[in-house]
């Protein structure tokens, strides 16, 4: 029988997850399957995206258990 996966907690993205979320985003880059984007994000270039990232459009992000972040998502 299969255990059900531990829960996860969605929720808007706050500017202190910025350096998670650039972690999750670098690495999808780094594997070639989450984004089309070739090269590496540093702090600033994520800070200008985060800028970019409000009023109309949303980021979420996921929490295991423990608290940290494991996934977002965005439009």
């Amino acid at each position: 029988m299969l255990e059900a996966p531990p829960a996860l907690r969605v929720r808007n993205a706050q500017l202190a997850d910025l350096e998670a979320i650039r972690r999750i985003y670098n690495q999808g880059i780094e594997d070639r399957v989450a984004t089309l984007d070739e090269d590496p994000k540093d702090t600033d270039e994520m800070a200008l995206w985060w800028n970019e990232h409000d009023g109309r459009y949303c980021v979420l992000v996921s929490e295991n258990s423990q608290a940290q972040i494991v996934g977002l998502g965005c439009t």
